[in-house]
């Protein structure tokens, strides 16, 4: 029988308390680490040297970053730090309207360490084909977030078509964000999404002592949302409040009359009710 995704979040929030107990997590940052399944630090391997041995799939990854670093034009923005490298397509026809990242519908594509040069440039190519703009970043390691893209509305039924037709390539999209035919659904946020999970999720450990989604979302709602020493901003808490009710009410963030995740804007700030 397979879980279903409140199943799933209750399993990981189980494993994740007992780590905690058990002083894995000495800070929030170890459980974020956790979170997107990586330790850090990460950085992007250096060129080998003649008598090193040859890891395919860091040199097919290597290979598909310096084909996104050769992108840089009028069209194209290329950037990379020692995680990530982003890119934005400009689109012509759009040059001139460029939509803020909190505008776009976030898709997170996640994808084994192995699949990650080819599924990343073909979802990639596919994006520039609709001509349309977007933003995109691929990881330079392994973790549960590795393809990330920003993509408008007129196009985001599209892209939902066509990942899902890559679904065998796909992993499990991250655990506390809402799913649309299996693809996880978000919003760019002035913080982190995980980074705002693994907070609370820090000070929800150490407040019970059997944890589950329910009494994880109405410790957030006390406590984080509501908090007058709060953090992050409405918009920020609005995001991951939806994400979680979505879960928790087996709610599609899309078609969802109440938790729409698509639908959140930055007008979000003054609209949002701290209960």
């Amino acid at each position: 029988m397979q879980l279903t995704k409140i199943d799933r979040a209750n399993q990981r929030l189980s494993k994740m308390h007992n780590s905690f107990k058990a002083g894995l997590f000495p800070h929030y940052e170890e459980l974020y680490k956790n979170l997107v399944g990586f330790a850090l630090p990460l950085y992007r391997s250096p060129r080998l040297r003649n008598d090193e041995p040859i890891d395919p799939t860091q040199k097919s990854l290597d290979e598909l970053l310096d084909y996104f670093e050769g992108l840089k034009s009028k069209d194209f923005f290329v950037n990379a730090d020692t995680h990530w490298t982003y890119i934005e397509y400009k689109c012509n026809q759009n040059i001139h309207k460029r939509p803020a990242y909190q505008s776009l519908i976030k898709l997170y594509a996640p994808v084994s360490n192995i699949d990650l040069p080819i599924i990343g440039r073909t979802i990639f190519d596919f994006l520039v084909q609709l001509d349309y703009q977007f933003f995109y970043k691929v990881a330079h390691k392994g973790r549960t977030d590795n393809i990330c893209l920003w993509i408008q509305p007129i196009v985001f039924e599209a892209v939902i078509t066509f990942l899902k037709g890559l679904q065998k390539h796909l992993l499990p999209a991250p655990t506390f964000c809402p799913e649309y035919h299996g693809i996880g659904i978000t919003k760019e946020l002035s913080s982190s999404f995980n980074e705002i999970i693994a907070y609370s999720l820090y000070k929800y450990f150490s407040y019970t002592n059997q944890p589950n989604v329910q009494e994880y979302f109405e410790f957030f709602d006390n406590e984080i949302a509501r908090s007058k020493t709060r953090s992050y901003n409405a918009f920020d808490v609005a995001v991951v409040s939806n994400s979680l009710q979505c879960i928790i009410n087996n709610e599609c963030p899309v078609n969802s009359t109440k938790f729409n995740i698509t639908q959140l804007d930055q007008a979000i700030k003054d609209q949002f009710i701290w209960r």
